[in-house]
C-alpha cells in the first residue's frame, strides 16, 4: 500500500516531456482591441522530441464564452489541408508563433462585454495533445457622453444605433450621440461597436472609426464589418489597432 501511494506520487510530481506556455496581451481589454497571442514549447527532457501533426495547422485557438461555447476558431473558413508534419522540439524552450486574433467572432461580430472568456489553445499531434487554457476579460464600452466629455482625446471603443441626417451619420446610446466618419454600410441598423478616437474634422468633432463591428446580438446588421474608415490623424501618437 504505501508502495503504491508512492509511485502514485512519484508519478503525480514528474514533469511532462513537453509542456505548452501561452500568453496574450493584453488580457484584459475593451472590445474590438486585437489580442496578440504566443505560443512556447518547453522540452524538459535532455534529448530533442519529434511530433507529428496530421496537417500544417501545428495549433489551434479558440475563444470561449462563460458557458463553454466556441465563438472563434482559427481554422474556420479552411479545411485542414490532410498533410502530415514533423516537428523536433530541442531541449530548452521553442518559440512556435504569434497569432494576432481581430477581436471578432466566426461570424464577424464583437464579443459581449463586459464580460469574461477563455482563450484555448491546443496543439494536437498524432501521439499526445498540448493545451492550455488563459483568462480573457473584456469591459464594457464607453457611454457616448463620457467620450465627448474627455478632456483629451484618445482611443475607445463605444456602441451605438447608427442614425442619419443629411450626409452625417451618428452613433447613438442612451447617453447621446456622435457624428462618425463612417457609414458602417449601406443600410446598418441595430446596435454597432465601434472603436477609435474623437477628432475635429471639417470644423466638426467627429468620432474617428478605426474599426467596427455589429453588436453580438445584432442578428441582421445589414453591413459590411470592414473598416472603410479614414485613418486616424498622423499627429496623434495612440498606438492603432488593426
Amino acid at each position: 500500500m504505501i508502495a503504491l501511494i508512492f509511485a502514485i506520487g512519484l508519478a503525480a510530481s514528474t514533469p511532462q516531456p513537453l509542456t505548452l506556455t501561452v500568453t496574450a496581451a493584453p488580457l484584459h481589454a475593451a472590445s474590438l482591441v486585437p489580442v496578440a497571442v504566443s505560443l512556447t514549447v518547453t522540452n524538459r527532457t535532455r534529448a530533442p522530441i519529434t511530433l507529428e501533426f496530421p496537417s500544417p495547422d501545428l495549433f489551434e485557438i479558440q475563444i470561449h464564452d462563460a458557458g463553454g461555447q466556441v465563438l472563434f476558431d482559427s481554422r474556420t473558413g479552411h479545411n485542414p489541408i490532410e498533410l502530415h508534419r514533423k516537428m523536433i522540439f530541442p531541449v530548452g524552450r521553442t518559440n512556435i508563433a504569434t497569432y494576432a486574433w481581430s477581436g471578432l467572432t466566426d461570424d464577424h461580430r464583437a464579443l459581449a462585454a463586459p464580460a469574461r472568456y477563455t482563450i484555448h489553445v491546443e496543439m494536437a499531434s498524432t501521439s499526445t495533445t498540448l493545451s492550455t487554457d488563459i483568462p480573457l476579460v473584456l469591459d464594457a464600452p464607453q457611454t457616448i457622453d463620457s467620450v465627448l466629455a474627455a478632456a483629451k482625446p484618445a482611443l475607445a471603443t463605444i456602441s451605438g444605433t447608427p442614425e442619419r441626417e443629411g450626409a452625417i451619420t451618428y452613433l447613438r446610446d442612451d447617453t447621446g450621440r456622435v457624428a462618425i466618419t463612417a457609414p458602417l454600410g449601406i443600410r446598418p441598423q441595430g446596435t454597432f461597436i465601434a472603436r477609435g478616437i474623437m477628432q475635429t474634422v471639417l470644423n466638426q468633432r467627429k468620432f474617428v472609426i478605426d474599426r467596427f463591428a455589429p453588436a453580438s446580438d445584432n442578428s441582421d446588421p445589414e453591413a459590411t464589418t470592414i473598416p472603410r474608415a479614414m485613418p486616424l490623424p498622423a499627429q496623434s501618437a495612440l498606438p492603432r489597432s488593426r
